[in-house]
């Protein structure tokens, strides 16, 4: 997503990309998941042995806050 203006707009993130691929919206990187459009696999492992991931996950976001975000998200174009 290129972020411009308070707005965001959909892109595709490829399997190889990377956290920092993704631009900030208003200091946090916004993701959208939606069904996939076709099957994917990968294999697993990891790029920088040395380092830990982490993914936090708060909770759902309230239907408020959902609809605040989603109406600063244009659709992808594809």
């Amino acid at each position: 997503m290129a972020a411009e203006r308070g707005l965001a707009y959909g892109k595709w993130i490829w399997n190889e990309g990377r956290p920092a691929d993704i631009p900030q919206l208003d200091g946090v990187r916004v993701v959208v998941l939606e069904p996939e459009p076709y099957p994917r696999s990968w294999n697993t492992g990891r790029q920088y042995p040395l380092m830990s991931p982490l993914l936090r996950l708060d909770g759902p976001v309230p239907p408020a806050e959902a609809a605040v975000w989603l109406s600063r998200v244009k659709p992808s174009a594809r």
